[in-house]
């Protein structure tokens, strides 16, 4: 408990830091500028979801994330002026899993089949503060909001006998996050970006702990088009809903960012 009153502290004065910040940037001239990204994440997913019962609602190790998508979006933003940052980041994944018996209970017949569904919305929202700055280096630390949505429905038929039953849940919690975040250019077309955060520290209904690290190597087409090609790796730890999650998603991204 004293551990998690720590980091609550900590993650409250960095916020107050970067809202100081914040106020302080605003006096100092400079105009706005953006940039927007369209990724693709395609993690592989360890772990499990059960229900408050213990049962398991769906095992996640060691599927096939393409064959079990049904459809995705993956987006995120960034407002700056000056020092001052404001990030945006959304993911969307809906995952859907088909499975048959290997017998039947009457010879002949349909086998008895199974379909588990999974969908996940994650939204992040931070503000974020330059601290550090060079013509080849830069460091801001942040903090914000991370919305997670989950639904997760499990379906078990037996055609022959005609019996079927449908299992279901879902969760929403939102976690406080603080985080770092940099790039080093290495030449005048490719660069590095990193950041990582951690979140949750279970107040309240939040994840007991949540975090995020991710890694790109960055190469710009034009002052306004750079592509982006990494890795990145998500994990959650909440049991205070109607799902018990314990994730473990990590895997290659790609994308595009746009700047104006």
């Amino acid at each position: 408990m004293r551990f998690k009153h720590l980091v609550a502290k900590t993650a409250a004065g960095i916020i107050l830091i970067i809202s100081g910040a914040a106020a302080q940037a605003q006096d100092v001239a400079g105009d706005w500028s953006g940039k927007l990204t369209l990724y693709g994440w395609v993690p592989g997913i360890k772990g499990d979801q059960t229900l408050p019962s213990g049962d398991p609602l769906i095992d996640l190790s060691g599927k096939d994330v393409l064959d079990a998508l049904d459809g995705a979006f993956f987006g995120a933003a960034e407002l700056r002026r000056d020092r001052l940052g404001l990030l945006f980041d959304f993911m969307y994944a809906d995952l859907e899993q088909d499975g048959f018996a290997t017998g039947t209970i009457i010879p002949g017949a349909a086998p008895a089949n199974a379909s588990a569904a999974t969908t996940f919305k994650v939204a992040t929202a931070a503000l974020a503060y330059r601290t550090y700055e060079t013509e080849k280096q830069v460091v801001d630390v942040y903090g914000g909001l991370r919305y997670y949505d989950v639904d997760a429905d499990f379906t078990f038929q037996i055609p022959s006998v005609g019996f079927g039953t449908t299992l279901g849940a879902s969760s929403s919690w939102t976690d406080v996050i603080i985080g770092l975040r940099g790039q080093v250019q290495l030449t005048d077309k490719w660069s590095l970006t990193g950041l990582a955060d951690v979140g949750g520290f279970g107040i309240g209904s939040s994840s007991k702990l949540s975090w995020q690290a991710l890694v790109t190597a960055d190469y710009a087409f034009s002052d306004r088009l750079t592509g982006r090609i990494g890795y990145r790796h998500l994990g959650i730890d909440n049991n205070s809903n109607d799902l018990d999650l314990d994730l473990d998603l990590g895997g290659p991204v790609i994308g595009l960012t746009w700047a104006f």
